[in-house]
């Protein structure tokens, strides 16, 4: 049962990272390998604060998510003046910058043997240290999560957003007010994979830079582009894909080694496959282009 619960937790945390993604990819039409970057400065910041600065989970999520929304503004401005392939590459050397620098500030980072003992995730005296109870809460915030994006994503807002997306030199008129809109929804996204970040670090009780490297990066845009991008139930579809490849692998049988290994396979045919037949994903999303 305690496996069934673990896989639960996965598939939350993974939700919140696609569908947060999701507000970058499907909606604002920036294919960025970074969101993991944001996932792994909300682990380590949340981690720092309480096992150096002592504070309580809430305070240290808090601090975590607006540290990392505030950090994400220059990367959001950057892309904003990038296009095309030059997004991807300047995404996904920022993602490698970060990786590389916490390998190497050891007396911060714990550099490659990472941060051990991190607290569960608590609000006073109550501990959520089953796998029980940190699914049942993992779930509860991927499901606001998802509402919290719905919201954005079908309101008016979805029309700036989009024209951001579909045309940004026709919505040159629309300054300000987009500029406002692409700011605060790449915040926003950024945050979220912060979110994910703390939760996934309570979780663990440790973290080391390997867990959010490149193969991080290209699973979240698979879950993303599998589902079907800008389609309410697309991410977490692709999500739901993505993990359950390793698990099927695993429930055949095999040790660590056999299962990433042909999870890799796996995961490049059915990629391969998906741009081939079905470039808009499996809900026939946004084709990024």
């Amino acid at each position: 049962m305690n496996y069934l619960w673990h896989v639960s937790f996965l598939f939350a945390v993974f939700t919140i990272l696609a569908v947060s993604l999701d507000l970058l990819i499907g909606h604002l039409g920036l294919l960025v390998l970074c969101h993991s970057a944001f996932f792994a400065l909300g682990a380590y910041l949340s981690a720092s604060f309480m096992l150096s600065a002592h504070l309580p989970f809430p305070v240290s999520c808090l601090f975590a998510i607006l540290a990392t929304g505030v950090i994400s503004l220059p990367v959001a401005f950057a892309a904003r003046r990038l296009r095309g392939d030059a997004v991807v590459l300047g995404s996904f050397a920022l993602l490698l910058v970060t990786v590389d620098l916490l390998k190497n500030l050891r007396n911060l980072t714990g550099g490659l043997d990472g941060l051990r003992g991190i607290p569960p995730v608590h609000f006073g005296p109550v501990q959520l240290v089953s796998y029980q109870s940190q699914a049942v809460f993992a779930i509860l915030i991927a499901a606001i999560s998802w509402l919290l994006v719905q919201r954005l994503t079908f309101s008016a807002q979805a029309r700036f957003l989009h024209a951001l997306r579909d045309d940004p030199y026709a919505a040159v008129g629309l300054r300000v007010y987009s500029t406002t809109i692409y700011f605060r929804t790449f915040a926003l996204a950024s945050g979220m994979a912060a979110l994910a970040g703390v939760l996934y670090a309570s979780y663990a009780s440790y973290i080391n830079p390997s867990v959010f490297g490149s193969d991080q990066a290209i699973a979240l845009t698979a879950m993303v582009l599998l589902g079907g991008a800008a389609r309410p139930w697309g991410p977490v579809l692709g999500a739901l894909i993505v993990i359950s490849i390793p698990e099927i692998v695993r429930a055949i049988g095999g040790g660590p080694s056999y299962v990433g290994a042909v999870n890799y396979v796996v995961m490049g045919l059915v990629l391969f496959l998906f741009a081939i037949y079905r470039p808009k994903g499996i809900l026939g999303g946004y084709e990024f282009k």
